[in-house]
């Protein structure tokens, strides 16, 4: 079941993937109607499962996961501006897209905090933003969560990054 979860759970369709299978039926359904395109549908969807098998590929087993670590004040001061940093690095060998969604505590009230970086083979980035808390007590940061996708876009891996063991 665990080997299920790793390579199939964080396996998210994109909407490119879901307009061109809608472009496929479409070609089916003309060729129904226009008997000189018969084949054409047929090759678009031969090509279209070999380029997701490959998305595939390259996403899950051809090279490590991205990498992310929060580095972070051990006290927020209330009121003020406080730095977070996120450390990224793509560690596949192509260059990617990286969705970051960085769960914040809930003191916070900021349930829609993401950003979307654009990385190369092997690049580190470094996102800085503040917090401004207002509460007094203590805020615990929740995972970082990184949705990659390569050039193709047909494809998204959810890679998941523990807080616990990840904060700085």
């Amino acid at each position: 079941m665990k080997l299920l979860k790793k390579y199939i759970g964080d396996l998210f369709l994109t909407t490119r993937f879901y307009l061109v299978v809608v472009a496929i039926i479409f070609f089916f359904i003309a060729s129904f109607f226009i008997p000189t395109i018969t084949e054409l549908p047929k090759i678009f969807l031969q090509v279209f499962l070999i380029l997701v098998l490959f998305d595939y590929l390259f996403l899950f087993f051809f090279s490590n996961t991205p990498t992310a670590r929060r580095i972070i004040a051990d006290r927020l001061s209330n009121g003020d501006e406080n730095k977070v940093e996120l450390r990224i690095r793509n560690q596949y060998f192509f260059p990617v897209k990286i969705e970051i969604i960085d769960e914040l505590p809930e003191q916070l009230q900021v349930r829609d905090w993401k950003k979307t970086l654009h990385f190369n083979a092997k690049e580190q980035k470094k996102l800085i933003y503040s917090l401004y808390p207002k509460q007094r007590g203590e805020y615990h940061f929740g995972n970082i969560n990184l949705f990659v996708s390569s050039l193709l876009g047909l494809l998204i891996r959810r890679v998941t990054i523990d807080a616990e063991k990840n904060v700085a």
